[in-house]
């Protein structure tokens, strides 16, 4: 599908707290990124680091889903790796359908 919003593109950061220390890391990589992009983050979402899996079991996806629906004008999500999306490869595979279905640009740092 083709990508949301292509003149004026703005991205969200979907980090994972798995070790609650290493936020900030991952969040100035992923604004990095995104800066080479040059494209604007306009919201974060963190997945707590008791919670893996997909939506509805992992409340961050189901919120970042929700929130992407509800706004058109992100076209990219910006994760620090395929593993902050899930602890294993199916849920990361049925993340990245999820947001390919939206016409979202998954883009990792790693």
């Amino acid at each position: 599908m083709a990508r949301r919003n292509p003149t004026n593109p703005v991205g969200v950061l979907y980090l994972a707290a798995n070790n609650p220390a290493n936020i900030p890391r991952q969040r100035t990589a992923c604004h990095r990124l995104a800066d080479t992009l040059d494209m604007p983050v306009v919201a974060e979402f963190i997945r707590p680091e008791t919670i893996s899996g997909v939506a509805p079991d992992n409340p961050a996806i189901a919120e970042l889903l929700a929130y992407l629906a509800a706004h058109t004008s992100v076209s990219h999500v910006f994760a620090y790796s395929l593993s902050c999306l899930g602890r294993n490869r199916l849920a990361e595979a049925l993340t990245r359908h999820q947001l390919n279905t939206l016409g979202v640009v998954l883009a990792t740092v790693t």
